[in-house]
């Protein structure tokens, strides 16, 4: 049995990995950690972004571990191409582009429901 928040950080430690991920990706590109949807910026923390997805897929019908192998699949942790770093200290390996796609989705069900007034923003 979970106790507290049964979508916390502490109980899904990879949905924060990808979360700070995803942050940092859209800080590289909008300067501020940022989505974009076709209804205006939403913004973004990586633990609440965390609990979110995770809330969000565990209502989808995800159990809790199918949620974090789901989470572990969108890290890029192995790849075969990538070039070679001389040195690195606690870097990730960043998403891949299922994986964004997959959070941006969420994303943009999030903005739809929050316009369309069925959810109130946070």
């Amino acid at each position: 049995m979970i106790e507290g928040n049964p979508y916390s950080q502490k109980q899904f430690p990879i949905a924060t990995q990808v979360a700070e991920e995803y942050c940092i990706r859209q800080v590289s590109i909008h300067r501020q950690p940022i989505y974009r949807s076709k209804y205006g910026d939403i913004g973004l923390k990586s633990g609440p972004l965390a609990s979110f997805l995770v809330s969000y897929f565990i209502e989808g019908g995800m159990s809790p571990l199918e949620v974090e192998i789901f989470f572990y699949q969108m890290l890029d942790v192995c790849n075969l191409t990538r070039v070679n770093y001389f040195a690195s200290v606690g870097r990730y390996e960043g998403l891949k582009a299922d994986g964004i796609t997959e959070i941006e989705d969420v994303l943009d069900y999030f903005a739809t429901c929050v316009f369309s007034g069925h959810m109130r923003p946070h």
